[in-house]
């Protein structure tokens, strides 16, 4: 038999041998059952503490669905825009 402290029998035993023998494997171990043990507890905390949510990502800024919305207005909405180009050509060739 080994010098180590069966787990199932002695578990506050063995947790006390593995933290002097092999701190290294212990702790990872403390870490990493910490982690889900956080993910209810940490959010209260946080907002208690004044953190808050950022604000949702826009998963609408403007692409194909805006586009088929303003070519379904008609040709009138392209052609004021292409004018607008044009009066600011004009304008950049007199400065």
């Amino acid at each position: 038999m080994s010098a180590a402290p069966f787990f199932w029998s002695t578990p506050l035993k063995y947790c006390r041998w593995a933290a002097r023998e092999k701190p290294a494997l212990f702790w990872s171990v403390v870490i990493g059952a910490a982690g889900p043990l956080a993910m209810p507890i940490g959010p209260p905390i946080r907002r208690w503490l004044g953190d808050v949510d950022p604000a949702p990502i826009p998963v609408t800024y403007p692409g194909t669905f805006r586009m088929c919305l303003l070519a379904s207005v008609g040709d009138s909405f392209w052609d004021a825009n292409s004018s607008v180009s044009l009066q600011t050509d004009k304008l950049h060739g007199m400065v």
